[in-house]
């Protein structure tokens, strides 16, 4: 028998403009379509992705390159696009561009969600706190809004480290 042999998906899309753009405000619609390409590959696939780059680039001047991290694996391209349009915003120095790529490698399953009977319906946890998936998509937003925001080194969380003393009994984790 042969083996089946599977390759790891990967995601790349560009677009290419004739005249150059030169107001960024202007590539928000194109990488909505890219970032619909990338929600339909990922749902397509029953996949998830945590982090996705978008390449912005001109024939005369170099390349400009920024990273979309994201708190947890999504597929949402409403998403997408707002903390895509937060780091648009952070950039200055690029004043032409003719093409823009799209590129996603790291991947995740997406998880498969049971509905209920009672949409909305709050889940008591084993500590006795009332908890729904609406609350945690909420803050998992809000933490993706920050990150994009004020960038990766300024949200983390926080874990236990094994010292005894109360002040270096913990560590930040992204």
């Amino acid at each position: 028998p042969q083996h089946f042999i599977t390759s790891k998906p990967r995601f790349s899309s560009d677009v290419t403009f004739m005249p150059e753009v030169s107001n960024l405000e202007s590539l928000v619609f194109p990488l909505k379509r890219l970032l619909d390409e990338l929600q339909d590959f990922l749902r397509g696939r029953q996949l998830m992705v945590n982090q996705f780059t978008i390449t912005l680039s001109h024939r005369n001047h170099g390349c400009r390159e920024f990273t979309v991290l994201l708190a947890s694996p999504d597929n949402d391209a409403r998403m997408f696009l707002a903390l895509s349009q937060l780091q648009l915003e952070k950039i200055s120095d690029m004043p032409e561009v003719d093409n823009l790529l799209l590129s996603a490698k790291a991947f995740f399953e997406a998880e498969t969600l049971s509905g209920d009977l009672f949409h909305g319906t709050r889940f008591r946890q084993k500590d006795g706190r009332i908890h729904s998936k609406a609350e945690e998509a909420r803050a998992h937003q809000l933490i993706n809004m920050l990150t994009a925001r004020l960038g990766p080194q300024a949200c983390f969380g926080l874990s236990l480290a094994n010292d005894h003393r109360p002040e270096a009994a913990w560590r930040p984790i992204s």
